[in-house]
């Protein structure tokens, strides 16, 4: 592959349709509640991180939390 006009090597689309042409793409519909964002140079980074931060802070919960997710999952207990 060739880097892109933003100097990527392989855009989130070129491996998209690389998965596509191979029959191996699997798509999922994100649900209420996620977001994608592109964070693919330092200023977009840096946009993510104050997204989490206002998130969290607004609405008082974590991000990403992994003992949330294993709670939700019945991996642990409240206890």
């Amino acid at each position: 592959m060739r880097p892109s006009p933003r100097g990527e090597l392989v855009e989130i689309t070129d491996l998209l349709q690389m998965y596509l042409e191979e029959g191996a793409l699997r798509v999922e519909t994100m649900g209420r509640g996620c977001a994608w964002l592109d964070i693919g140079t330092h200023a977009t980074q840096l946009d993510m991180c104050n997204f989490v931060r206002a998130l969290e802070q607004r609405q008082g919960l974590q991000t990403g939390c992994p003992e949330e997710i294993a709670w939700a999952q019945n991996w642990i207990t409240e206890a």
